[in-house]
């Protein structure tokens, strides 16, 4: 094993912070004797883009600014690299004719492409002092350009927003300027106004709003803020979709009582797969060694359901511990692709050939499969409490169907909704031994709002614009669909088993019978708010639970995807610790 590679915990807090600085554009200090000190420094790929690269820790990095996620590269050949999560991403650096790099060229993207010129350390671009907390010298630099229209700057401040919420004040003082150059862009003033929201300051978010209303009386956004900041002020409304019941009533937190209802509906549900059975077998061939791939059936709740297992090609009987790979949602419900690209292989690395890893086909989704997409039966929109029900369901079928699983080892892992999922099977099934969860919501109730609003604020927009999955802001038009929509056709469930329902998608009530537990949260998490980690984080103080029973680990300037390699090495470790008795050194 490599040992560069490797991290304690403590080195990797230190690293991330380097890393993912809370000022990711200053220049950075050549190092001599690295063989990377020819690429550092900043370039220009356009007036709002700057690309930074830096090395840490050894890693050539690259930080496309307004981004919230390191690119790590490898060498390929020359001045040639690829990222080593995207290989299709190239980064290529150009010398002139006295050898010194001027350029460098990103290719494969789905980003950011094209060719950027390097600056010299006197030239600063108004993005990079806005990242550095300066409005006021972003306001002067941007003044330089002499741009007749606020729109691109309102791009950056919108960027800044959504990117880095911990940076809402720094944007809205930015709009602020903005406004004072632009005084009749009602562009301005929406953002304003949504800027203030996020940092927390409602009165001045009213003002920006009301201005808007009076350069654009049509303004959406602006009229959505002020039903929630003005509710005496009455603005002509449509119908929007109804509930039969209020909105403050079903975001209260659960008692006590609906916490006991949900563990006793688990303990009576029936999980037992039926009719398992092994449809077809085919290899994977990873960096990480070689697979044997099954692809399964088997039946919960009478619908057929379909799962992925990957079985090391060596693997003898009763060898290997099982982790449970969990995907996350998005709001069309994307196919599952089982590829070399796996987020656990990806963390497990060279590890990986003394694991069985196991893919759900959680009900509703597609997973695909050497080019096939296999359906499995049931309801997408009970993709959180019922998808953990075929978590659990399919750890029966791989300890059933596959001989190599050891049945005494076990651990569930998974990325956002899948991480939710991960919390919730492993608070309720005694077999699974460990949980590492990444960026997962912990409470629908009260910790999934985001840019300054609560969630119920944002459903409440969702109903009266009637959004759609993929439409508006934050996870509200996705929650209508999941718990709202037969309400809203046929005035059923009730608003008590709405609750329930809502209650048994939040892991935060449930974390005392947790197994050892692996949390990573970015603290510029635009999607799921950090302060989810910070609920699961206290919740565990206060049940005394403390390292290395669990851990919690909060990722300075990174966002929705954790930073790699520093949070896969901290997972890496964890898993090893808890399923393997003698790892490998």
């Amino acid at each position: 094993m490599r040992s560069g590679w490797r991290r304690s915990i403590t080195v990797c807090a230190l690293v991330l912070a380097l890393a993912c600085s809370d000022r990711p554009l200053a220049t950075p200090e050549p190092v001599d004797e690295s063989p990377h000190s020819a690429y550092l420094g900043r370039y220009r790929l356009r007036q709002d883009l700057v690309l930074v690269v830096r090395e840490r820790d050894g890693l050539l990095t690259v930080l496309p600014s307004l981004w919230n996620r390191v690119v790590i590269l490898e060498p390929v050949a020359g001045d040639r690299f690829r990222s080593v999560l995207d290989p299709e991403t190239e980064v290529s650096f150009h010398r002139d004719t006295e050898g010194v790099v001027t350029e460098l060229e990103v290719s494969g993207s789905r980003g950011f492409t094209g060719r950027a010129s390097r600056l010299s350390p006197a030239e600063r671009l108004p993005v990079e002092a806005l990242l550095d907390g300066e409005p006021e010298a972003a306001l002067r630099l941007l003044d330089e350009t002499k741009e007749e229209s606020p729109d691109r700057a309102v791009g950056l401040a919108i960027r800044l927003l959504a990117n880095f919420p911990s940076r809402s004040d720094t944007a809205a003082r930015f709009l602020g300027g903005l406004a004072e150059r632009f005084p009749t862009s009602a562009k301005v003033q929406e953002a304003r106004g949504m800027a203030w929201v996020s940092a927390g300051d409602r009165e001045q978010a009213l003002a920006a709003f009301r201005r808007t209303i009076e350069l654009d009386k049509e303004n959406s956004w602006a009229r959505s803020g002020l039903r929630h900041l003005d509710p005496d002020r009455v603005l002509p409304e449509g119908e929007g979709w109804r509930t039969p019941f209020e909105l403050a009533d079903l975001f209260r937190a659960p008692t006590a009582e609906e916490i006991g209802q949900v563990r006793r509906r688990w303990r009576d549900r029936e999980l037992s797969p039926q009719q398992v059975r092994l449809v077809e077998r085919s290899t994977l061939q990873t960096d990480q060694g070689d697979f044997r791939q099954l692809l399964v059936s088997h039946l919960v709740h009478g619908e057929l359901h379909h799962a992925a297992v990957l079985v090391p090609a060596d693997a003898t009987p009763g060898c290997c511990p099982v982790i449970l790979d969990v995907r996350g949602i998005s709001w069309d419900y994307r196919s599952r692709r089982v590829t070399p690209g796996l987020m656990t292989l990806l963390v497990l690395r060279e590890e990986a050939s003394r694991f069985v890893l196991a893919i759900p086909g959680l009900r509703g989704e597609k997973l695909e499969l050497d080019g096939e997409a296999y359906l499995s039966e049931g309801d997408r929109t009970d993709g959180w409490d019922g998808a953990a029900d075929d978590t659990i369901a399919l750890l029966s079928v791989v300890l059933e169907i596959v001989p190599e699983a050891d049945p005494e080892r076990a651990c569930a892992f998974g990325l956002s909704r899948g991480a939710s999922v991960a919390l919730l099977a492993a608070s309720r099934d005694p077999r699974l031994d460990c949980v590492a969860a990444w960026a997962g919501p912990s409470d629908w109730f009260g910790m999934m709002g985001t840019g300054g609003w609560t969630l119920e604020e944002q459903v409440s927009d969702a109903l009266h614009d009637q959004w759609r999955p993929g439409e508006g802001s934050g996870s509200a038009a996705q929650f209508v669909e999941w718990h709202l929509r037969g309400p809203i056709e046929r005035g059923r469930p009730s608003l008590a088993e709405v609750r329930l329902r809502v209650t048994a998608s939040s892991p935060l009530y449930f974390v005392d019978t947790l197994p050892p537990t692996d949390l990573h949260y970015g603290v510029e998490d635009g999607g799921v708010p950090v302060v989810n980690g910070f609920a699961l984080r206290d919740r565990l103080s206060e049940l005394g639970r403390s390292a290395p029973d669990y851990q919690v680990t909060f990722h300075e300037g990174a966002g929705h995807a954790m930073p790699f390699p520093w949070a896969f090495d901290q997972s890496r470790e964890f898993l090893l610790r808890h399923l393997v008795e003698t790892p490998v050194e």
